[in-house]
């Protein structure tokens, strides 16, 4: 005859083998998890980076769009 707290002692030890391994799975979720995290903060501020510096690329433009029309403007009222 089969001892049944011997099957039990095995079944706990089963179970204690399974848990460990959910565990692991649990931490490997968990720091894939942190990583997609950290690439979202990144990809944030890159993207408040790359905003940033089109605004001061309009700005820039915008002024020298004012300059070369100012040039040309006077280009034109002195050759009259």
């Amino acid at each position: 005859m089969t001892d049944p707290i011997r099957h039990m002692y095995e079944g706990l030890k089963e179970t204690a083998d399974a848990l460990i391994v959910a565990n692991q799975a649990l931490v490997a979720a968990g720091t894939a998890i942190k990583k997609t995290v950290d690439a979202a903060l990144q990809v944030h501020t890159d993207y408040e980076d790359v905003r940033e510096t089109v605004h001061r690329l309009e700005t820039i433009v915008l002024q020298q769009s004012a300059q070369i029309r100012l040039l040309t403007d006077r280009m034109n009222g002195g050759a009259q």
